[in-house]
């Protein structure tokens, strides 16, 4: 649950916040966000902490993660799980996860290019299921990539310059876009990983490097679609963006611009916001990161999100 408020005040019997004339009632094991300024009672904090809940404090001079001192524990023991195992099942979920809402994107722009796509997982996802290793499923991660970003490249206006992903720098007007709204994405999904209690250094589908958060990529896989290609493909489709106003060129590098930052934020924000069932993605993130927590403190089944079609 993400609570945004001016001021807000967490209270211990029973556990509740109140906010803004509402009094949300604190569920057990609950992930909880609390946005702005609020006051929290001692006692009221112990209280929920002992339940299980998790609290993500976020304020305009940055986030503090709060958790028991059951879930550290668990969460320090999944880094030893995660460096041993490698948990293939779990990389395998976030590259189908990540396929199938990229169909779903594609048959929400036009059905018959979505065929195309749809005939490649056909063959590829069974050999993802029995694929053995890091090195066997990354390829068949590269190739379904490789096709989608082809089929994109159809659709695309030409003045957008995309033949193919470029990063760091990015040199075409529609990976520029892709990049920025990225960081969106994967500022949340930071967030939501330590809220959930696991190091963000962690790596199951990207390998582990102390200098990269790999979780956050990997739990970025399965909302990249969504969050990140759908809105910016949208942008690009409609005119939106302009490649002689929205961005600034130097030498092959592009970078979108102030306005051109705002724009592909605004969408993408808008996009987060939207709810489905009750739940903003934004939070659907966070429930995620929960998920990925309980599948591997508590060997928990993990299902990805798919997108509703």
């Amino acid at each position: 649950m993400i609570i945004s408020a001016h001021t807000y005040r967490l209270h211990k019997d029973p556990p509740r916040v109140t906010y803004n004339k509402n009094t949300y009632w604190i569920k057990e094991k609950e992930v909880l966000i609390l946005e702005g300024e609020g006051l929290i009672e001692v006692k009221a904090l112990l209280k929920t902490l002992e339940e299980g809940t998790k609290i993500c404090l976020r304020t305009r001079k940055g986030e503090a993660y709060l958790a028991g001192p059951e879930a550290r524990r668990k969460a320090s023991e999944s880094l030893l799980k995660t460096a041993t195992l490698g948990l293939a099942d779990l990389a395998k979920a976030f590259i189908k996860a990540c396929a199938l809402n990229r169909l779903a994107v594609l048959k929400a722009i036009d059905s018959n290019i979505a065929q195309e796509y749809g005939s490649l997982l056909a063959e590829k996802l069974p050999l993802l299921e029995t694929a053995a290793g890091r090195n066997s499923i990354m390829i068949i991660e590269a190739e379904l990539t490789k096709e989608y970003y082809s089929i994109l490249k159809k659709i695309l206006p030409l003045e957008y310059e995309f033949h193919y992903r470029t990063r760091r720098p990015p040199r075409d007007y529609f990976s520029a876009a892709l990049g920025y709204a990225s960081t969106i994405l994967y500022k949340i999904c930071s967030s939501a990983i330590q809220t959930a209690g696991l190091d963000p250094r962690l790596g199951i589908l990207h390998e582990p490097r102390s200098t990269r958060p790999s979780l956050v990529l990997d739990l970025a896989e399965e909302f990249r679609p969504i969050v990140v290609e759908s809105p910016v493909i949208a942008l690009c489709l409609n005119r939106k963006l302009d490649p002689s106003k929205h961005y600034v060129r130097e030498g092959t590098k592009i970078y979108l611009n102030h306005v051109g930052r705002k724009t592909v934020s605004n969408t993408v924000y808008h996009k987060l916001n939207l709810k489905t069932r009750g739940t903003t993605l934004k939070e659907k993130i966070y429930i995620q990161a929960e998920k990925l927590y309980l599948s591997l403190t508590e060997n928990k089944p993990y299902e990805p999100y798919l997108v509703e079609t």
